[in-house]
């Protein structure tokens, strides 16, 4: 069993994101393809944002360079797109 890293509940291990993680993105979003991520930038993107947003900004330190992401989720082709300021 692997977690959902929206939500942390455990999920099938053909799975990448529970149902309600991804209700929480978006309630017409049926699938999204893996965001291909650290566990630990995983982590603090999930500390930083309790409630996600169709649009999504985190801020984070990572070996003392402070970087910025923007993270745009696209509805139709199910993905997540990030950006870095």
């Amino acid at each position: 069993m692997k977690r959902c890293p929206i939500t942390y509940k455990k999920i099938a291990a053909s799975e990448n994101y529970s149902q309600r993680g991804l209700h929480l993105l978006s309630p017409q979003l049926k699938d999204l393809h893996p965001l291909l991520l650290s566990a630990d930038v995983m982590n603090e993107i999930q500390r930083a944002l309790p409630n996600w947003q169709a649009l999504l900004k985190v801020s984070f330190m990572s070996q003392a360079m402070k970087e910025k992401y923007l993270a745009l989720l696209k509805k139709r082709s199910e993905r997540l797109e990030l950006f870095t300021d």
